[in-house]
Formats: structure tokens, C-alpha cells, sequence
């Protein structure tokens, strides 16, 4: 049998169990699982679902001993990698590193909110916010599931607080920097810079489409998730991207001729080069051209130009046209609406600008040249 408790506001199921600790004394042990709610009424629906599951087998209830490392290992980048995107994944890896030299030579159950809020602080003198802030994204992460899966109790990082982090303005291309770039672009390099302006699609997006995630007949490039080649699209938001005008001439002529990777050499695409839209000469997808990106923004002398600025660019240059930001969101996959805020600046420069097209000059001149002053005494009269 179990029992209800209420604890921060919540009610927790509170079990008996088996003590599976060998450095705990007595034979048994009290187990908290969360029901998730501060409704009694539904918190009992939930503890009697528990002791069903719990019966069943289907219940962990266990304070194990397992150590930081083994747990990250052996559990959470395996779910990682079965779940997410590859570069979701190699990002999780990357943090997962620094978290258990921190971590490594404790146990999942020792580690507390004070400790990691000292992970924090030592981070925060080693690495940008934005890094630091990744990390405390993957162990909040990694103890959510550690309580969802049964190895911990309660989770020690729920209330643990990112910081704040200080964002400049995106960095995109003007008119003039966009010719100057193709200018000095090849033309496999011209293609990649075609699907970053004209559709605003992510790096990886980029060197996954395929021939049949063109629709010529719709308009509309699909951003699909791809497992059977290893690609998934962030947050899993698969969607459609209406063709523009000069991407769709750009789409139809790459999809007949094939520009070599390594010589910049045009041919008829082979069957094999058929499958995606940059691939080697015997088909197979590329996986990397960031170096040879940056070897052509310097090479049109612009700095600070990324691949992601082509992005940057495209969502930039349809705010400062007036589109929406709910749209320009819906493009770029956002998950939120406030991710797609970093452009609202612009959209309030434009509307600073549109506003002087109103036209009204000529027709309040005798104001506009003169200032002049009006009586409260007139206007009530």
C-alpha cells in the first residue's frame, strides 16, 4: 500500500519497498513518486494507477546506486541517440563530457540542486552563457528522465534557472553582400547559398534534401525527418516551405546537372546523383562544407558569415518586407514564437520607416514648417 503526501504544493505516492541500498540500514524503505498535480482528487487516481503498474512490474521504485558516469553513458545518450537528431545528439555528447568530469565519481542519488549550482558557476567562468546554458539544458534533461525511468526520486535540477543570456542582433546579409558573396562563390557553392536565402533552411536541412522532398507541382520544399540517412529535423518539426522565384529556376537546373564537389565540373546528373541534391560523384550525401563555405566568405571579404547567416538572412530580409513573425516562424520550424523575437527589432525599424510614407506633409504643412501653438480654448470652442 501507498500513501499520499503533499510536498512544494504537489502530492507525492509515497511507497514501502525493498531496501536495494546495501548501505542503508533495515529492510525497508521509503520510495516518493510524483503525481505531477496539486488536485487530490487526481493525484488518488494517479497513486492507485502507480500501485497497478507497480504490481504489474511496470513501476520502478529504486534508489540504486549508480554512478553519474555509467548512468549518462549507458542510459541517456543511448536514449539521445534513438531520439534526437545527429547533431542534437553530438551537441548532448559534447556537454555530457564536461558534466561528468564534474560529476563522474558520484552517484546519481548524492548529487543535489547545490552542486549543480556549483557546476553552474564553475562553468560560467570557462565558457560563453549560451554554452553554459546548453549544458544545464542536458541535465535538467537527463534528471528529468532519471526520475521519469525510476533510478532517482526526486529530480535535483527541476528548479535549477539558466542564465540569462545577452543576444546582439543577428547577423545577416544586405543586398549588396549577398552579390558580392556569389560573386565569389562556385557554383555547388551557389546552390547551397540558393536553399539558405531562398527557403531559410538549416545547415543540416540543407545537405539532407532530397530529390523527393521537392514538390514542383505544390511549391514547397518538405523538411522531412530522415532515420533510414541519420537525419532528423530539430525538435522533430517536419514542414513545408513555399518555392520562391528564382530558387524554383535554381531547383529545376540542380536537378538535371550535377557540379561536381571537387572541381566545380558540370554534368548530367547519373541516376545515382539522383537521390540527394548534394552528394558525391557515386551519390552519396555530403556531410560537411562549412570549410569550404568559409574559405568563400573570406573570399568576398565578409566577415562574421556563417552558414546559419544565410538563415539569419532570409528571415531578416521578410521581416524588413513586412511578413509576420508568427509566419517567418512557421518557415524556420521555431518551436516557439519567442525564439523567432530576435528579429522583431527590424520589423519595428520597418514600421518606423513605413510610417513616413503616410503622406500627410502637404496637407499639415502649416504645422510641418511652423511650430505652432493651439489654445485649449480653440479646440473647445
Amino acid at each position: 500500500m501507498a500513501s499520499l503526501q503533499k510536498k512544494g504544493g504537489l502530492w507525492y505516492a509515497v511507497f514501502s519497498i525493498i531496501n536495494d541500498d546495501p548501505d542503508r540500514k533495515g529492510r525497508y524503505k521509503t520510495a516518493w513518486k510524483n503525481t505531477n498535480t496539486d488536485n487530490k482528487a487526481l493525484a488518488k487516481q494517479r497513486l492507485s494507477q502507480m500501485e497497478v503498474e507497480l504490481q504489474r512490474g511496470q513501476l520502478a521504485l529504486t534508489n540504486q546506486k549508480i554512478l553519474f558516469g555509467d548512468y549518462v553513458e549507458n542510459h541517456y545518450l543511448t536514449w539521445a541517440k534513438s531520439n534526437k537528431s545527429h547533431n542534437a545528439y553530438m551537441s548532448n555528447v559534447y556537454s555530457c563530457k564536461q558534466l561528468i568530469k564534474f560529476f563522474n565519481n558520484q552517484y546519481l542519488t548524492s548529487i543535489n540542486a547545490y552542486m549543480i549550482e556549483q557546476y553552474k558557476i564553475k562553468r560560467k567562468t570557462e565558457v560563453k552563457e549560451r554554452t553554459a546554458n546548453i549544458e544545464i539544458g542536458c541535465i535538467k534533461q537527463m534528471f528529468r528522465l532519471a526520475e521519469e525511468w525510476g533510478f532517482i526520486m526526486k529530480n535535483p535540477a527541476k528548479l535549477i534557472k539558466k542564465y540569462k543570456e545577452s543576444k546582439g542582433n543577428p547577423r545577416f546579409l544586405a543586398k549588396d553582400e549577398i552579390i558580392t558573396l556569389l560573386e565569389h562563390s562556385s557554383e555547388w557553392m551557389k546552390m547551397f547559398i540558393y536553399f539558405g536565402l531562398g527557403a531559410g533552411l538549416r545547415y543540416s536541412e540543407i545537405l539532407s534534401i532530397r530529390f523527393d522532398c521537392i514538390d514542383l507541382e505544390r511549391n514547397v520544399i518538405k523538411i522531412q525527418n530522415d532515420p533510414e540517412n541519420g537525419f532528423m529535423v530539430k525538435n522533430r518539426r517536419e514542414r513545408e516551405i513555399p518555392i520562391s522565384g528564382f530558387l524554383y529556376k535554381a531547383i529545376v537546373w540542380f536537378m538535371q546537372n550535377y557540379v561536381d564537389y571537387s572541381n566545380n565540373e558540370i554534368k548530367e546528373r547519373t541516376p545515382e546523383q539522383k537521390v540527394f541534391f548534394f552528394c558525391h560523384t557515386d551519390g552519396s550525401k555530403v556531410r560537411d562544407t562549412k570549410q569550404a563555405f568559409a574559405r568563400t566568405a573570406k573570399r568576398a571579404g565578409l566577415k562574421g558569415v556563417t552558414p546559419h547567416t544565410l538563415r539569419h538572412t532570409f528571415a531578416s530580409h521578410l521581416v524588413m518586407n513586412g511578413v509576420d513573425i508568427k509566419t517567418v516562424g512557421d518557415y524556420l520550424g521555431h518551436s516557439s514564437i519567442k525564439v523567432t523575437e530576435i528579429y522583431i527589432h527590424l520589423l519595428n525599424e520597418h514600421k518606423q520607416e513605413s510610417i513616413k510614407r503616410l503622406g500627410y506633409e502637404s496637407v499639415f504643412s502649416d504645422f510641418t514648417n511652423e511650430p505652432k501653438i493651439i489654445h485649449l480654448a480653440c479646440i473647445n470652442s
